[in-house]
């Protein structure tokens, strides 16, 4: 797929360049801020994902819908084997509202890391202790360099470390950030990481923790953005529990696909929902107080940075 083509009906067909083109890290953040700003206002849609599975193959749906900004979107993607988890296509369809007409439709991998990166980001922004400096990534697959680049658009990184079980590949993000980064980044032990860092962040495809209570520093913000199913968690029981404030980007999403909850048996007692505490401002922020943001990745949170990179296309299109 091409940057941008139109088909014989106006849709527009928008590849992976006119993501990477239109959807920064930046103008990712401010999409995703703005998704959770019409979730406070109820003024967006956000069902809970499909998961349909037939044998090795099944398919995710996840949709929003935001009235006010005339937008319907559809994301889909496969997962055809059962010796993974992650998607094998991401695609997104774009429909107008209240016509229903597709207007676009986009390649969605970049989009969907760029606006997890994204979410980490605004979480950041509100729950981390001021003059957070050091970074801990744990995992150095395909959304990990998207957590750092976001990570530091709102924090003032100096060191980045990363941890992960593959060393080689680990090593090369942390030469790759080194280049990228104003920031100090070296490649270490899970441990050594999460223990001299002030943010810490899961990234992983991990069904048992990689994450452990013990490690976490007070004053630390752990941001969970790799799971995002009940039987796999990134946390162990005692990290959970070693947090003062929990937080989630979806209270309902939260109870059916918070794997480091679920799976760690902890109730929603004391959960809060990031949309709410945006409302309201940053909430007092104890420096000793451990606090865990739970990313499970939401529709509405793709809508916007579609919609986004389609107006974008379509006011290069008309200045053209």
């Amino acid at each position: 797929m091409t940057a941008a083509l139109q088909d014989a009906a106006g849709v527009r067909l928008l590849g992976e360049q006119a993501v990477a083109r239109h959807l920064p890290p930046a103008a990712a953040i401010a999409c995703v801020r703005e998704a959770f700003a019409l979730l406070r206002d109820g003024a967006i849609e956000n069902p809970v994902r499909l998961r349909q599975q037939v044998g090795p193959a099944g398919t995710n749906t996840m949709w929003a819908a935001a009235p006010s900004r005339g937008a319907l979107g559809v994301k889909l993607y496969p997962i055809v084997r059962d010796d993974v988890t992650r998607g094998s296509a991401f695609t997104f369809l774009l429909h107008t509202l209240p016509e229903g007409r597709l207007r676009a439709v986009l390649a969605a991998d970049l989009l969907g890391r760029r606006r997890t990166g994204a979410a980490s980001a605004v979480a950041a922004e509100l729950l981390a202790k001021p003059g957070s400096r050091t970074l801990a990534l744990i995992g150095a697959g395909g959304q990990a360099r998207h957590q750092a680049e976001a990570l530091a658009q709102v924090l003032e990184l100096e060191r980045v470390l990363i941890a992960s079980r593959g060393a080689a590949r680990r090593d090369a993000l942390a030469a790759e950030l080194d280049a990228a980064l104003d920031a100090d980044v070296r490649a270490t032990e899970a441990e050594e990481a999460v223990r001299g860092a002030d943010v810490v962040v899961t990234i992983t495809g991990a069904q048992e923790p990689v994450l452990r209570g013990e490690w976490l520093a007070p004053g630390t913000l752990v941001i969970a953005a790799g799971s995002n199913a009940a039987a796999k968690r990134e946390l162990d029981r005692a990290a959970v529990e070693r947090c003062d404030r929990i937080v989630v980007d979806d209270l309902a999403v939260a109870r059916l696909e918070c794997g480091d909850l679920l799976a760690n048996g902890i109730g929603f007692e004391r959960v809060e929902a990031l949309p709410v505490l945006l409302a309201e401002g940053a909430p007092a922020r104890d420096p000793q107080h451990v606090v865990l943001f739970e990313s499970h990745g939401l529709a509405a949170q793709d809508l916007l940075c579609a919609l986004h990179v389609v107006e974008a296309v379509e006011r290069e299109e008309r200045s053209a």
